[in-house]
């Protein structure tokens, strides 16, 4: 759990996006001191650049540039790299569909990382 302390509904926004749903807000270092002494969170995020005012509340606290930073890092090595498949249509007849069907795989297939090829080479080969 985390508490995220700040006055601006755009950070919370933006915090809720990027930390999900298990997050609390404090409006104020009151307001986070209560919530501090009442549950144990696993870092306090401030929405200010000079923090030092808020040590006291736990020793995890930390800006919100430095938390994003640090969730963005995190993402970049949670990366699965998958390998990319190719696809080619050929066939001896022409009119057979084939340019429609690779259209239509296009649409399908449009979040999976492929090569299609289409072996018509009368209107260009390669869609």
């Amino acid at each position: 759990m985390l508490l995220l302390i700040t006055k601006n509904p755009l950070t919370v926004e933006i915090f809720s996006e990027t930390a999900g749903k298990n997050f609390e807000v404090a409006m104020s270092l009151e307001s986070a001191f209560l919530r501090v002494r009442k549950r144990n969170y696993s870092a306090v995020v401030v929405d200010e650049k000079d923090i030092s005012s808020y040590m006291f509340l736990s020793e995890k606290v930390m800006s919100l540039k430095t938390f994003l930073a640090e969730k963005e890092e995190k993402q970049k090595h949670n990366i699965k790299i998958e390998t990319p498949k190719t696809i080619a249509i050929t066939s001896c007849k022409g009119s057979a569909g084939k340019t429609e069907l690779i259209k239509k795989l296009i649409s399908v297939l449009s979040a999976y990382r492929i090569l299609i090829l289409d072996m018509n080479f009368y209107d260009g080969g390669v869609i």
